[in-house]
């Protein structure tokens, strides 16, 4: 029986806007340094300096550029508050500290889910197993009760040999068909 919901950040809980207040395309950074703010292993203002540089600003205007970036999914968010209640929700992040809680303090979404879990503050990241141990164990569930979303397939394998239930997220017409297959929705 799922007992737990675990969610991917970008992608499934948030999703990328058509137009936002930076350049437009992929904003350039070298990806050791994207990689080394993603684990935590340096300050994400050392990466967001390092793209301001390319474009001529300073670390707190390209903060901006990614903060108005995303935005929740909305059709998520309301998919989950009809949860069976004392099923938990998690979301699960490889991505940097100061991105993931300001758009969560930006939508003020962060007492939705029973637990939050960054691959920056964790020093681990999705497709490594012990991130999904490690929020199993926040969350007080044991992995084979648990159900895991992610948009991305390679972040999902390894998962299912813990015992976690995964989904490949396209959309929240599928999940809600699974929700409805595991009786979770009341």
């Amino acid at each position: 029986m799922i007992e737990a919901v675990l969610l991917d950040f970008g992608g499934v809980v948030f999703r990328n806007k058509e137009e936002y207040e930076g350049p437009k395309g992929q904003l350039q950074i070298d990806p050791e340094l994207w990689y080394q703010a993603r684990l935590g292993q340096i300050d994400d203002d050392v990466a967001f300096t390092s793209i301001g540089k390319n474009y001529g600003v300073d670390s707190a205007t390209v903060l901006n550029w990614l903060l108005s970036k995303r935005e929740p999914n909305q059709e998520l968010l309301d998919l989950l508050v009809q949860l069976r209640p004392g099923i938990k929700t998690a979301v699960i992040n490889n991505g940097l500290k100061s991105l993931f809680h300001g758009l969560l303090d930006k939508y003020n979404l962060k007492n939705r889910f029973n637990v939050l879990v960054n691959s920056a503050e964790e020093g681990v990241e999705k497709p490594n197993p012990e991130i999904f141990l490690r929020t199993c164990r926040k969350l007080e569930v044991a992995p084979e009760a648990c159900l895991m979303a992610d948009d991305d397939q390679k972040l999902l394998e390894g998962v299912e040999n813990l015992g976690i239930k995964t989904i490949l997220f396209s959309g929240v017409s599928d999940l809600r068909k699974m929700f409805e297959d595991l009786n979770l929705l009341v």
